[in-house]
């Protein structure tokens, strides 16, 4: 397990920069007692899948010479997850091209949309929990070994993703999983649509995914946690995969020129730089190194929940996707993903206070008086 990071911005007199690395599996933000109640947040098959864990740890813990760091880096959970369902959702993908950088970020933008399956199987799968586990999985027998290595070195990268799905109720009867079946087949194929359809990370001419509803069984004995990093960033990366479209845009580039006289040519050149100059002026402004500005939701959560704070004092302005900037009252804001009116945080642009109309906090100004993280 890596290293565990402490940090605490209420309590510390001095501001610590944070950064989370790409291997810190935890980070603790604050080490003195809850003070925000997030039941509201908490899912049925999270719950389940909280009571699980604690249960398998209180065992674990129990078991005579059991040390802290065995029970921190055994392996006995992934084993105990591919062998605790009879149905899986396997998320399978593949990357063979030359870009290490493009790979990690294929990889990361895949895990980052993940959340969003599980959102979409609770709306439309009733009665099925699923629960999805934190890590990459990949084959080790000797035949994909040969595979994927050439003289040693990996050739290409295959791993995938698992997550077990069971029923909510043991009561839940044939009829409404045969429904549920129906549901979880519609939410699969949205989503790989949706995923291949997303031009800025998947590109068909060096990545494959699909994701299907898999047996216990269909997994295969060789299965374990992927501990390879799919490529580092280098700088080099990016411009080695643009020559040949940078080439292309030079051409026609040159080829426009010399078809537009001097005047043309000039008037673009200077229409360019205003609309540079504007963008520069509508950019926000920047706050002081190692200050960090709060988000939108630990706004909310301090509307909410301070005692000092009256939470029906306060709306919400956020952007709508067919009408604009809109108005909501704070408490009738729905924060749950599986709510019908869920509207994600990045669109919240400000929040106001009725009682004197003033705005308290704006994502476009970074004003904070809240917190007073702002400019």
């Amino acid at each position: 397990m890596g290293g565990l990071t402490v940090v605490d911005p209420y309590f510390h007199t001095v501001r610590l920069p944070f950064a989370r690395s790409t291997r810190e599996p935890l980070a603790i933000l604050g080490y003195f007692p809850p003070s925000l109640n997030t039941t509201p947040f908490a899912s049925v098959p999270s719950t389940k899948t909280l009571s699980a864990e604690f249960r398998r740890a209180a065992s674990l813990l129990l078991e005579p010479g059991t040390t802290w760091t065995s029970f921190l880096t055994g392996d006995a959970g992934p084993v105990d997850f591919l062998t605790g369902y009879k149905t899986y959702i396997k998320i399978s993908v593949q990357y063979w091209g030359l870009s290490l950088s493009r790979g990690s970020q294929l990889i990361g933008w895949i895990e980052s949309r993940c959340v969003m399956l599980l959102v979409d199987v609770a709306r439309r799968a009733h009665g099925v929990s699923a629960r999805i586990w934190p890590a990459r999985f990949v084959e080790t027998s000797p035949s994909a070994t040969a595979i994927n290595e050439v003289d040693g070195e990996s050739r290409d990268y295959t791993g995938s993703y698992l997550v077990g799905l069971d029923k909510t109720h043991d009561s839940t009867g044939k009829e409404d999983l045969q429904v549920a079946l129906s549901g979880l087949r519609a939410a699969l194929r949205r989503w790989e649509e949706s995923m291949r359809a997303d031009e800025r990370y998947f590109d068909a001419r060096n990545c494959w995914l699909a994701a299907e509803l898999v047996n216990r069984t269909e997994l295969g004995p060789s299965l374990t946690v992927d501990a390879r990093e799919w490529g580092e960033y280098t700088p080099g990366d990016e411009e080695d995969d643009g020559e040949d479209e940078e080439d292309e845009d030079q051409d026609s580039t040159e080829e426009i020129a010399s078809s537009l006289d001097r005047t043309s040519l000039s008037s673009r050149k200077n229409r360019k730089s205003k609309s540079n100059a504007a963008t520069l002026e509508e950019a926000p402004p920047k706050l002081e190194p190692g200050r960090r500005f709060r988000t939108a939701a630990d706004v909310m959560n301090r509307l909410r929940w301070d005692p000092h704070l009256d939470s029906a004092d306060f709306v919400v302005g956020y952007e709508d996707r067919f009408v604009g900037a809109r108005e909501k009252a704070l408490d009738a804001w729905k924060s749950e993903q599986t709510d019908e009116e869920f509207i994600p945080q990045h669109r919240i642009l400000y929040y106001k206070r009725k009682s004197d109309g003033v705005i308290v906090w704006e994502r476009r100004t970074r004003k904070d008086d809240i917190f007073g993280s702002g400019v």
